[in-house]
């Protein structure tokens, strides 16, 4: 009977291991696979692409994974088997508490820009609040006991997320959490925007005022002029739902403002040029500088902090705000070395170093 017992508990203990393994191997599949790029380019070149069967891919020119089959395995099993330190050492000065951090925001009078770890932001223009890519809960996951945990909680709960206006880039976990808009104080009157194809999800949270926007359409927003821009980068929220909703970023003008929001993006070497010079120059860019190794795999779908600093002079942007980092681990370089890269990589490209933020989890800055 004790052997039994035994046997059953192996059995089921089996089950259960075999079940998060496949379970992970899923999240890594989001995040990791498939960015495509296009071979046909539409004419004129004023929406988003389009592949052969009808999904989303990237302009001709975007880069693609070089990775082998072996890098693959090794950024899977590292993954899998914990190789890479999921709640790193945070240094004091990366996180303000939560009542500094409100404090803070309370504080500061006029246009300003609050960071919420990882691409979160609480942003006021011309009296208007706006949250962006709002990740507030603790897990980048389809799952609520598995897969990327914030190391650094967000100093802003969903509950206290009042905004008039949200902006998702596109709708891998980290940027469209719905745990986070089911939540939301106002959901009945709050304004989200999101690329195509996005807006079913963001309804099934109980938000009803969705607008989807293609890559260079603009709405006018209490007096806000929000207009969807391109980025390099791929969508997924299950394994059967590939490309088949568009991503990108935003430019957000206000009366005294013009801001540049990346999205996650990789590199091109036309794209962000094009935006400068179509919609810039920018006051501000908002630029993800996180997650980028392994190379051989990222380099189709996440910039490097150098590249983030080169996508600001591309757009010509006079002040650069580093995020996508300091508040997950999702790639296997050091958590704290995105923003030592970025300053240094801004630094020789001549931006002033007040000219170059990293804020800290909580902080508020005027606009």
């Amino acid at each position: 009977m004790f052997l039994k017992l035994i046997k059953t508990q192996k059995r089921k203990w089996l089950i259960f291991s075999l079940l998060i393994i496949v379970m992970l191997l899923a999240i890594y599949r989001l995040y990791f696979y498939g960015p495509p790029t296009c071979m046909n380019i539409p004419a004129p070149s004023e929406t988003s692409y389009h592949d052969a069967e009808g999904n989303f891919c990237n302009p001709p020119g975007s880069p693609k994974r070089q990775s082998t089959r072996a890098d693959m395995r090794k950024f899977l099993f590292d993954g899998l088997t914990g190789r890479r330190n999921n709640s790193p050492d945070v240094p004091r000065e990366h996180v303000l508490s939560d009542s500094d951090a409100a404090k803070g925001w309370d504080a500061r009078q006029g246009d300003k820009l609050q960071w919420l770890g990882h691409s979160a932001f609480r942003w006021k223009l011309d009296d208007t609040v706006l949250i962006s890519d709002p990740l507030l809960t603790d897990r980048a996951s389809p799952f609520s006991f598995i897969g990327p945990k914030r190391y650094v909680p967000s100093p802003l709960k969903p509950e206290q997320a009042a905004a008039d206006i949200v902006l998702i880039s596109h709708n891998h976990y980290d940027h469209l959490d719905l745990r986070t808009l089911a939540r939301l104080p106002n959901k009945e009157t709050v304004q989200v925007i999101v690329p195509l194809g996005n807006s079913a999800s963001v309804r099934s949270a109980g938000i009803s005022n969705v607008i989807e926007l293609d890559w260079h359409q603009s709405i006018t927003i209490r007096d806000l002029k929000i207009t969807l821009l391109p980025a390099i980068h791929f969508s997924a929220r299950w394994t059967n739902d590939r490309n088949k909703t568009l991503w990108g970023g935003y430019a957000v003008e206000s009366s005294q403002h013009k801001i540049y929001m990346s999205g996650d993006t990789a590199y091109h070497p036309d794209a962000f040029k094009k935006i400068g010079e179509r919609y810039g120059p920018f006051d501000y860019g908002l630029i993800a500088i996180g997650a980028y190794e392994p190379r051989s795999i990222m380099i189709a779908s996440h910039v490097t902090p150098e590249e983030a600093v080169q996508i600001g002079r591309d757009v010509k942007a006079k002040t650069l705000v580093g995020h996508h980092w300091g508040a997950l681990v999702l790639t296997p370089e050091n958590p704290f070395e995105p923003p030592v890269r970025f300053k240094a990589a801004a630094k020789t490209a001549g931006y002033p170093d007040q000219d170059t933020w990293i804020m800290k989890v909580g902080e508020t800055r005027a606009f």
